[in-house]
């Protein structure tokens, strides 16, 4: 399994804002924590779409309006929204937070 979500899943930035005239212009661009085995996440969940890894989450996430983050469980991706923190003690489960990083 891999650590984290694949740069390439990203999609273009989000967003775009402008700083003050001295910087550059901000890009804040999706991106997830580092892959948490054995974590659940707090929050709900939509139901189970099917993904053979927890990397093919990350796209599903990004498209889908409110999602904060996965957990990757039996071949199905329950995507979370609300999501604020990990769980412990779900075996068998792999979980990522959804985070804006700036560039």
């Amino acid at each position: 399994a891999a650590a984290a979500c694949p740069f390439a899943a990203f999609a273009a930035p989000t967003a775009a804002g402008t700083a003050p005239s001295a910087l550059a212009p901000v890009r804040i661009v999706p991106s997830f924590s580092k892959f948490q085995s054995g974590f659940d996440l707090d929050g709900g969940s939509s139901p189970g779409k099917a993904a053979k890894t927890a990397s093919d989450c990350c796209p599903l996430c990004l498209a889908e309006q409110g999602c904060d983050g996965f957990v990757w469980w039996q071949g199905f991706c329950y995507l979370k929204q609300h999501a604020a923190k990990f769980l412990p003690g779900a075996t068998g489960r792999v979980a990522s937070l959804l985070t804006n990083s700036t560039i």
